[in-house]
């Protein structure tokens, strides 16, 4: 993670948080209740890229069925934060997704997320996925 002394405690916390719900939700098959608890309101325009090469979405309806579609194909997701910077109401996330098909097989991805602080807490407001490359 970026430097300890620059990155408030309280951000690298958040963002935990947000990630251990995230792969809770994911395991859970709940594509809606996983898009309501990390991403943005829909008035500040939350995106994602979707994977395989497909355009970005936007929108939590749009995020919804982004993530049930994912969910159909792999049975768990675990988010390792590689680096985190901040700012004022805004912190960047950059780190690897480690996925689990329902065979059993392994696929990492990585990912970097846009976060902003709205209403007293932290939440995701665009989120890019490709496949690893590392």
């Amino acid at each position: 993670m970026g430097d300890a002394a620059q990155v408030p405690a309280d951000v690298v916390q958040a963002i935990a948080a947000h990630s251990r719900a995230f792969e809770a939700r994911f395991a859970a098959k709940d594509a809606a209740g996983l898009v309501e608890g990390y991403y943005v309101p829909d008035v500040l325009d939350p995106a994602a890229s979707a994977p395989g090469g497909q355009k970005p979405v936007t929108g939590k309806r749009a995020l919804t069925a982004m993530f049930e579609a994912q969910i159909r194909d792999f049975t768990a997701i675990r988010l390792q934060t590689v680096r985190i910077e901040a700012s004022g109401d805004m912190a960047f996330e950059m780190g690897r997704a480690h996925l689990t098909t329902h065979q059993g097989q392994n696929a990492v991805g990585r990912y970097c997320v846009l976060w902003r602080h709205v209403a007293g807490e932290w939440r995701a407001q665009i989120d890019f996925f490709a496949a690893d490359g590392w």
